[in-house]
């Protein structure tokens, strides 16, 4: 089932990346690696999209003293991957902040849920296993249902055993079949209230 997923024992089979930072001016770069499995993904229009942000090198805003230079140095961050998890779980962004209001606001814009995933989208390091498979199939979705971040409900489609299951609350039973998980893709890939915050692959 979906739910034993996200239990200690499947998320210590974890991967492993590599946060790089990165001195433009004098080429200096400092790695730190560390496991994971879980990604927190930018809400694009698809996975795929969302894991090209991901991985690129991105400008951090900050400055640090590189110890090469001696000097402090504006540095940009870029993660790539040393290993992937049995199980991987992506977070698309959820929220947003409202620099109008100061509040947190939904997001949702459409999304696509893929059915299969290929992780050879990601920068791996080249210590990576040279025959890392990087094919992943979907095994779960938690979607939120509701207009606002501060209010509604979460629901969670899982295959179970080759049955596609819904599960919303102890308040309902649980819906089997294909069309499940296919009502939830097409409800994800509009916008509107009902948006993918948990994939699991």
């Amino acid at each position: 089932a979906f739910q034993s997923l996200l239990t200690p024992e499947v998320a210590a089979i974890a991967g492993g990346r590599t946060e790089r930072v990165i001195a433009p001016a004098c080429g200096h770069e400092s790695r730190r690696t560390e496991d994971f499995d879980l990604l927190s993904i930018p809400r694009a229009k698809s996975v795929d999209e969302g894991l090209r942000v991901f991985f690129c090198e991105e400008p951090s805003g900050d400055t640090y003293h590189c110890t090469t230079c001696n000097s402090k140095q504006a540095f940009s961050l870029r993660t790539v991957l040393v290993n992937l998890p049995e199980v991987l779980i992506l977070s698309p962004t959820m929220f947003e902040m409202d620099f109008l209001t100061f509040e947190s606001r939904k997001v949702t814009a459409p999304f696509v849920i893929p059915s299969g995933l290929d992780m050879k989208v990601a920068e791996f390091s080249p210590s990576a296993p040279p025959d890392l498979d990087t094919q992943y199939e979907l095994a779960g979705v938690i979607a939120h249902h509701g207009p606002t971040a501060a209010s509604g409900a979460f629901s969670v489609v899982y295959e179970n055993q080759g049955t596609w299951c819904k599960w919303f609350g102890d308040q309902e039973p649980v819906t089997e079949g294909p069309d499940t998980l296919a009502e939830l893709r097409k409800q994800a890939a509009v916008e509107g209230p009902i948006v993918p915050v948990l994939l699991a692959y």
